[in-house]
C-alpha cells in the first residue's frame, strides 16, 4: 500500500515509466490562465513608429508568462497544484521572412503533488511558421517542435520525449526590438496502463525578441 508521499510516488510511477510514443499535438482541456493578448495589444497600439519585421537573420529573447499542468487524470485522487509562473529563454535564426528555426529552455516552474514539489523543464527545437502583415509592423507566427522534458520529483528525475505545439502574435517597435504574446503546449503519450493517456505541459507568455539584421 501507498500512503502520504510515498501515495503521490506511485501515482507518478504507474502512469509515467513507460518510454512515450508522442502522437498528437493537442491535450484534451489544457486550459490557459492569465491571458495577457489585450494589454500587448493596447500597448502595441499607441505606438507611432512601426518597423517592419525582421526579412532574415539572428534573433534572441526570453519570455515570461503562467503554466499549467494537465495531468490527464493521473492524479485524480491526490491534491494536485497544476499551475505556476513560467520563464523561457531562446535563439533562433530567420531564414526567410515567413520561416525560423528556434532553440528553447523553459522552466515551467514547480507544481505540487499532496504538497510535494514537482518541477518542470524543457529544452525543444522548433519550426517557426510566419505571417507578416504587410509593412505595419505586426506577424502571426506558429510553432512546431519536438522537446525533452525533464521532470523532478521525489528527488528522481524523469524524462520525456514531447511533441510542442503553439501560436502567438508580435510586433516591431523597432527592426532591433520586437515584443509579442504567445501560447505553446508540450504534449507526450502514456499507453502503461493499457490505455492512451495524453498528458501535457504549456504556458501564455510576454515575449520580447533582439532581432540582428
Amino acid at each position: 500500500m501507498c500512503h502520504g508521499a510515498q501515495q503521490a510516488r506511485c501515482a507518478w510511477d504507474i502512469r509515467f515509466s513507460s518510454v512515450p510514443v508522442p502522437v498528437h499535438f493537442t491535450a484534451g482541456g489544457l486550459m490557459f490562465k492569465n491571458l495577457m493578448i489585450g494589454s500587448v495589444l493596447s500597448i502595441a497600439a499607441v505606438a507611432t513608429n512601426a518597423a517592419e519585421p525582421q526579412q532574415r537573420g539572428a534573433y534572441i529573447g526570453g519570455a515570461f508568462g503562467s503554466s499549467i499542468f494537465d495531468d490527464d487524470g493521473a492524479f485524480f485522487a491526490l491534491d494536485f497544484d497544476d499551475s505556476d509562473r513560467s520563464f523561457q529563454g531562446h535563439v533562433g535564426y530567420r531564414f526567410l521572412r515567413y520561416f525560423a528555426i528556434e532553440g528553447r529552455y523553459t522552466d515551467y516552474g514547480t507544481f505540487s503533488v499532496q504538497s510535494i514539489d514537482l518541477d518542470a523543464k524543457v529544452v525543444s527545437v522548433h519550426g517557426v511558421g510566419i505571417i507578416p502583415f504587410g509593412n505595419s509592423g505586426w506577424e502571426l507566427f506558429g510553432q512546431l517542435g519536438v522537446g525533452s522534458l525533464n521532470v523532478d520529483f521525489l528527488g528522481t528525475d524523469e524524462t520525456e520525449t514531447t511533441f510542442a505545439g503553439g501560436i502567438g502574435v508580435r510586433y516591431f517597435a523597432s527592426q532591433t526590438l520586437s515584443i509579442g504574446v504567445q501560447t505553446d503546449v508540450h504534449v507526450w503519450e502514456d499507453d502503461s496502463l493499457g490505455t492512451s493517456y495524453i498528458p501535457g505541459i504549456g504556458a501564455t507568455q510576454v515575449a520580447v525578441q533582439l532581432n540582428f539584421q
